[in-house]
């Protein structure tokens, strides 16, 4: 059973170690599967409703990432009770992807290199990123970027 759950989070100031596990990747995919059909969730792009299979990262983004961070202006991270992670992979892909393929894909990436769903971390800049806030993650030099941070750390 996956015991990882959203709560009411913790602050990891530092962006890097805002990786997310695959357990963490797995507990979104179940929100998802439970609550885009039944909530009806739409389209970020033209409204119309969508099913747990066409979710992109633009939908996930509007409709559960950017309100349930506002609040406390945090990471989708920092939700997770389970504190800071520092990157085992980097991650570049795009926003209007399906979300469920891209779990999929990390979960078939660490079963290929036999890594726990607990030991298998992977920094996502829509959930390692405060998406209310974006310029203090990303700061004005390139090179001192959350993006550029996070490639220096993974393995």
């Amino acid at each position: 059973a996956n015991n990882t759950s959203l709560k009411s989070g913790v602050t990891i100031d530092d962006v890097v170690k805002r990786a997310m596990t695959l357990e963490e990747l797995r507990a979104i995919r179940a929100v998802i599967v439970s609550q885009c059909v039944r909530d009806e969730w739409k389209s970020s792009y033209n409204g119309r409703r969508i099913c747990p299979n066409d979710v992109n990262l633009y939908d996930l983004n509007t409709i559960l990432i950017k309100p349930l961070t506002k609040k406390r202006n945090c990471a989708f991270k920092e939700l997770f009770g389970t504190g800071d992670s520092s990157p085992t992979y980097y991650v570049s892909h795009w926003w209007g992807e399906k979300v469920l393929d891209f779990i999929y894909c990390c979960e078939y990436h660490a079963m290929l290199h036999e890594l726990s769903p607990s030991h298998a971390k992977y920094w996502v800049c829509a959930h390692a990123n405060r998406q209310h806030d974006l310029g203090a993650d990303l700061g004005s030099d390139p090179g001192e970027s959350s993006f550029n941070r996070a490639m220096q750390m993974a393995d």
